[in-house]
C-alpha cells in the first residue's frame, strides 16, 4: 500500500505551493505509460524521481513544440495545486485563476512618490500592530488598510459592504441636515421599488420597454401637473415632450441646451447663415445672483456667457425691469428661478413674461423663459394664491424640478 506521506492527496512538504514552481515535476509519475501496448505502471511504494524538462523538437511548420520524453510535465495522478495572489493553497473545487499575479514593477512609476512610500510604511506598521494586538480576524483583508490603486484581488461581499458602509459615517446624518435639498424617509416598498431599478438600463427601449414606458407614463403625470400643452407629436407618440433624469442639474442642463439649439436655429435665419456660421457666435444667459451652482455647470460646459441679474436683499427675486439692460440678440432665454436656496422665493415668472413680450416685440426678438422649479416644482401646484408660473404663461419654453427634493422620491430623480 502507499505509506501515507505519499499519498496522492498529499503534498511533499518541502516542495512549494507554486503550481508553476519546477519543484511540482517531483510529483509521482503517471499511472500509466503506454509502451509497446504494455501497461508499465510504478511500483506503489516507488519513490518518484525529479521529472526532466520536456524535449521540444520541431513540427511541420518549422516551430519548435513541446514533447514529453515518458512523462507529462504534471503528472496526471495528480492535480496542480492552486494558490491564490496571496500565495494560499485554494480549497480543494475551487476555479483556477483567470488573471496572473500583479507584481511590484505594475506600480514602478509610483516607488519615487512620496505619498506612496507614506502609505506602504504606513501600511506595514499599521498591519504589524494590528497583528500584535488583535492576533484572531475575520479575513486578511481585514487586517490591512486600503490601498491607493486598483486592488489585486477581490474581498468578500459582507467585507466589502462593511467597508462602503464606513465611508458613509463622517458624512452628516442626513435626518438632522434639511440643506441637503434630499428626500431621507422611505417606504418599505419605496426601497424595494428602487431596487428594482438595479437591473435595468433605461438607455435601450427596445430592451426594456416596459420601463420605459413607466419613464413615459411619469413623464406625462409631471406635464399634466404644470399644464404642458400637447404638441403635434402627442397623437403619434402618446408621450409628452422631456425627459426623466437624476437630478435637477441634468435637467437644467438639457433644458440650456434646447434654449441653446433654439437660439442658434433661430440667429442663423435671421442672419442667413449656415449651421456651422452659427456656430461661432457666443450665446449668453440670463439669470439670478441666487441660482443654483448646476447652472455654473452650465456656463462652463456647454460655453454660454452668464448675465446676471442681482435682486434686492428685500425681495430675493428677479426684477423683470432689469431684464432690458442685459439682453441682446445673443440671449438664448431668461431663468426664473421658483423657489430658491436662500429663503424659498419665487421669481415673479408671469413679470418676467410680460416684460419679454415688450422686448421681443420691440427688438424683434425670440426670448424665451425656463423656469428652474428643483424645489417648487411639487409645491406650487398645491399652493393657493401663488400667481401662474408654469406653461400656462405664454413665453416659458421648459420647466425642471427635483425629484428627490419636495417631490419625495428617492435620490438620483428629476425631470
Amino acid at each position: 500500500s502507499t505509506p501515507p506521506e505519499l499519498s496522492p492527496r498529499s503534498t511533499p512538504p518541502e516542495l512549494c505551493l507554486n503550481p508553476r514552481c519546477p519543484q511540482l515535476r517531483t510529483m509521482a509519475a503517471p499511472s500509466h505509460t503506454a509502451t509497446n501496448g504494455t501497461n508499465n505502471a510504478d511500483p506503489p511504494n516507488k519513490q518518484p524521481a525529479i521529472m526532466p524538462p520536456p524535449k521540444r523538437l520541431a513540427n511541420a511548420s518549422g516551430q519548435a513544440s513541446p514533447i514529453a520524453s515518458g512523462v507529462s510535465p504534471i503528472s496526471p495522478r495528480k492535480s496542480p495545486i492552486l494558490t491564490g495572489v496571496d500565495g494560499c493553497p485554494l480549497p480543494q473545487g475551487a476555479a483556477p485563476l483567470l488573471k496572473k499575479q500583479r507584481t511590484a514593477s505594475r506600480y514602478a512609476d509610483w516607488d519615487d512618490r512620496p505619498s506612496l512610500r507614506h502609505f506602504l510604511g504606513k501600511e506595514a506598521k499599521l498591519s504589524a500592530e494590528h497583528c500584535e494586538r488583535y492576533p484572531y480576524y475575520a479575513a486578511p483583508c481585514a487586517s490591512r488598510p486600503l490601498a491607493p490603486w486598483f486592488p489585486q484581488e477581490g474581498s468578500p461581499a459582507s467585507f466589502t459592504k462593511t467597508r462602503v458602509t464606513e465611508y458613509t459615517l463622517l458624512d452628516f446624518n442626513p435626518m438632522l441636515n434639511t440643506s441637503s435639498y434630499v428626500n431621507v424617509v422611505f417606504e418599505p416598498e419605496e426601497i424595494d421599488v428602487a431596487a428594482v431599478g438595479l437591473r435595468v438600463n433605461i438607455a435601450d427601449q427596445t430592451i426594456y420597454p416596459g420601463s420605459f414606458r413607466l419613464h413615459n407614463d411619469t413623464l406625462n403625470m409631471v406635464a399634466d401637473l404644470w399644464h404642458c400643452p400637447k404638441d403635434k407629436s402627442w397623437e403619434e407618440y402618446q408621450v409628452f415632450p422631456g425627459a426623466g433624469t437624476v437630478g435637477s442639474t441634468e435637467a437644467c442642463l438639457l433644458a440650456g441646451l434646447a434654449l441653446k439649439f433654439r437660439w442658434r436655429s433661430w440667429y442663423a435665419r435671421r442672419h442667413g447663415l449656415t449651421a456651422a456660421q452659427a456656430r461661432r457666435e457666443f450665446p449668453n444667459l440670463v439669470i439670478s445672483t441666487v441660482f443654483q451652482a448646476c447652472w455654473e455647470k452650465f456656463y462652463r460646459y456647454m460655453d454660454v456667457e452668464p448675465r446676471f441679474v442681482q435682486p434686492s436683499i428685500h425681495s430675493f427675486k428677479l426684477d423683470p425691469e432689469e431684464l432690458a439692460k442685459v439682453c441682446d440678440e445673443h440671449t438664448i432665454g431668461v431663468v426664473a428661478i421658483l423657489g430658491n436656496h436662500y429663503g424659498g422665493q419665487y421669481d415673479p415668472v408671469q413679470g418676467i413674461s410680460n416684460k419679454l413680450d415688450e422686448i421681443n416685440a420691440r427688438e424683434g426678438w425670440q426670448i424665451g423663459i425656463h423656469v428652474d422649479a428643483a424645489s417648487g416644482g411639487f409645491v406650487a401646484p398645491f399652493q393657493h394664491g401663488v400667481p401662474d408660473w408654469d406653461f400656462k404663461v405664454k413665453n416659458v419654453l421648459s420647466i425642471s424640478a427635483s425629484g428627490h427634493k419636495f417631490g419625495e422620491s428617492c435620490c438620483g430623480t428629476g425631470w
